[in-house]
């Protein structure tokens, strides 16, 4: 599903490396496990890990609707957003590709507005 041609994925893919959370040129960032992220540290405990994916979670959230112009999806709540991005990126093995489905799931981006 990691496609230049998917609006969520092209976003993703641009705020991590904006923030600094990849390197990785587009093609190469859906395989990318969320333990290869920048903040990831196998060192946190797991209340550091989820406070540390809620603030990316609630960034990657103002980044999609400030900057790339989404809107949620309908019926899905800003909360509901922020958490299902919570959830993937506090799994380790979860990858780029697993986020960006969710992100697809929760967000609608201006191109795919009619």
């Amino acid at each position: 599903m990691w496609s230049n041609n998917n609006a969520a994925c092209r976003y993703l893919w641009l705020a991590l490396r904006s923030m600094g959370e990849l390197e990785a040129v587009f093609a190469d960032s859906g395989a990318l496990k969320m333990s290869g992220l920048m903040s990831w540290n196998a060192q946190d405990s797991a209340k550091i890990r989820r406070m540390k994916a809620r603030a990316l979670a609630t960034q990657l959230h103002f980044f999609f609707k400030s900057v790339a112009k989404a809107r949620g999806e309908q019926g899905v709540k800003e909360d509901q957003a922020i958490q299902a991005a919570l959830d993937v990126l506090v799994q380790g093995e979860e990858s780029v590709t697993d986020l960006g489905l969710v992100v697809d799931a929760n967000y609608r981006f201006l191109e795919e507005i009619e």
